[in-house]
């Protein structure tokens, strides 16, 4: 049976507003002496006390916690972008909350919701096309979010992105630089900011060179299962 709060104060005479202050780390701010902290974190770490986090964050109005929500955990791209983001995160004190939305938009936001009940600081999210709305929500909401990989243009919020246009550009001119001319695009979804942004560069370098577009050397396939055309 786990320790709680009532239980140390119990034990040591004390009110269960003082221990928890002090457990809380504002013992000093509330005017708890020097040696009752000690008494009490001395007594809690004999005891093995595991504080309840969720109850800590809504004293201290602060969890620690950023929540993260890509389309897929599996995907190679996301998998190493999680694992940097979860080494800086904890370089920060924080720990992250990771899930997979598989791009559902009702999945997407039964997580969201899920993790501003768990009052998460903030939350980091690669969306899917039809997340707009629940951004606009965040946003009336004054939620900390940042999108990633994607965003949309008509919703004013932060985002981290790289210049699809112009590095799909210089991709495909390297290419035409060496003498290549019929220069096939295959895509997955244009609907999606980052898609739409590459097919862009794309034909930008083809009108640069003089190259018309071909309707033949471009492909988008179905997103649900693209992997069995590979």
């Amino acid at each position: 049976m786990s320790i709680t709060i009532n239980d140390i104060a119990k034990s040591l005479n004390l009110s269960k507003t003082t221990v928890s202050f002090v457990l809380s780390g504002i013992g000093t701010k509330k005017g708890v002496s020097k040696n009752t902290q000690e008494r009490i974190l001395d007594y809690a770490k004999s005891v093995n006390y595991q504080p309840n986090h969720l109850a800590r964050s809504l004293i201290k109005g602060k969890s620690n916690m950023i929540g993260v929500l890509v389309p897929s955990i599996g995907d190679s791209f996301y998998a190493k972008f999680l694992k940097e983001l979860e080494h800086e995160a904890e370089k920060r004190g924080y720990i992250m909350i990771m899930s997979s939305s598989e791009r559902i938009p009702e999945r997407e936001v039964k997580l969201i919701a899920a993790m501003r009940s768990k009052q998460v600081d903030g939350l980091i999210i690669a969306p899917t096309e039809h997340l707009q709305n629940e951004m606009n929500k965040l946003l009336n909401d004054n939620f900390p979010f940042v999108l990633i990989d994607r965003f949309y243009p008509d919703v004013n919020t932060n985002y981290v992105i790289i210049n699809d246009v112009n590095t799909t550009y210089r991709l495909v001119r390297n290419l035409i630089d060496k003498g290549r001319r019929r220069i096939a695009f295959i895509t997955v979804d244009t609907k999606i900011s980052a898609l739409a942004d590459r097919l862009t560069g794309y034909k930008n370098a083809l009108d640069a060179a003089n190259i018309p577009f071909d309707p033949e050397l471009y492909c988008e396939l179905p997103r649900d299962n693209y992997p069995t055309y590979i």
